[in-house]
């Protein structure tokens, strides 16, 4: 037996005759680990999500008006507004018990779309694609193949 290094300044005895465990791969531990979570499925309840984002809302308006000018509470109202705004858009994508997820019907060229608009809105290099979007999207519109009426039988 021989002294290792000092942990927090006390000695601690190595055995050199102790056999090391085989350690598992890595691709093994993700895998175990994708396969428990897969398995367990978090149900997110969708008043829980409304009435927090509520609550967010509330209480930012709250800080606003009776300490709104104080710069220490506006920290807080901000982290509030954002929070409540997040999770009352995760509400509303939600599924209901009438109609399927918000995101569920969504094709692909549509979502395109909207990513285009908001990267012309948010960047000021892309700006000049707004209005050729808007076109775009006014001329897709207009000239879509419209949907044959067949005689019912």
């Amino acid at each position: 037996m021989s002294y290792a290094t000092p942990f927090f300044g006390i000695p601690f005895l190595r055995d050199s005759t102790a056999k090391r465990l085989p350690t598992p791969s890595i691709a093994k531990c993700v895998a175990h680990h994708n396969k428990t979570m897969t398995e367990n499925r978090v149900q997110i309840n969708r008043t829980l999500v409304g009435i927090l984002a509520l609550i967010c809302l509330i209480t930012a308006a709250v800080i606003f008006f009776v300490r709104g000018h104080e710069e220490s509470w506006q920290m807080w109202q901000a982290a509030f507004t954002r929070v409540g705004l997040v999770m009352s858009a995760i509400w509303i994508a939600l599924p209901t018990r009438d109609r399927p997820a918000a995101w569920a019907n969504v094709s692909g060229s549509t979502f395109i779309g909207i990513l285009l608009v908001v990267l012309a809105a948010a960047l000021p290099r892309f700006r000049i694609l707004l209005p050729i979007l808007i076109v775009a999207g006014i001329v897709t519109v207009l000239f879509r193949p419209r949907e044959k009426k067949r005689p019912q039988a």
